[in-house]
């Protein structure tokens, strides 16, 4: 009960936007921004905005049973484990340079409107490391979502910097935009 309480308090709050971002938002455009933290890590941010209510937006978010038919990249899935508020995903992932498997424990808060997820140590993994969260906000009355995805990873080896930031680039912008259409349907 606490860690529910804590979690949902842990909501972030809904990021200012200026015009020219919130323009390109509702123009739908997935605004990205990607942060190096070193020669196999990175994190990356995106966000944009859905023309559907947020617990559309959750609902795609919490079935990963069904990524693989709609997630760029994602070519299996499988639950292994599920609760009211969170499970676990093990992963196929055409990461572009290798396919990696490795599992995610996600967990979830319907009232906060969030999903975070970390990397399972406890499972065989190709990566290092992984951690993230979407988090949604109600605009337009609750008839749109505000939706951000935010990802850190360390794959564990070497990448070029170009490379590094193009996969960043396009992974979030790619995993933002597939849940905005799967949500929209």
């Amino acid at each position: 009960m606490i860690a529910a309480l804590l979690f949902a308090l842990a909501a972030a709050p809904q990021p200012r936007l200026d015009q020219m971002s919130l323009a390109k938002l509702r123009a739908r455009i997935v605004l990205t921004e990607v942060m190096e933290e070193g020669d196999s890590k990175g994190a990356a941010r995106g966000l944009a905005i859905a023309r559907c209510a947020p617990a559309a937006v959750f609902a795609v978010l919490t079935d990963h049973s069904k990524f693989a038919e709609f997630m760029p990249r994602i070519a299996a899935v499988e639950v292994s484990r599920r609760t009211d508020t969170g499970e676990r995903a093990l992963q196929t992932v055409d990461a572009t340079l290798a396919t990696v498997r490795y599992a995610l424990d996600y967990r979830w808060d319907p009232a906060a409107l969030r999903v975070e997820f970390t990397l399972a140590e406890d499972v065989p993994r190709d990566i290092k490391a992984a951690r993230g969260s979407w988090q949604l906000w109600a605009l337009d009355g609750g008839k749109s979502t505000l939706i951000e995805y935010r990802t850190a990873a360390d794959i564990g080896r070497w990448v070029p910097g170009p490379v590094r930031r193009y996969l960043q680039t396009s992974g979030v912008r790619d995993a933002v935009e597939a849940i905005r259409r799967r949500a929209e349907r």
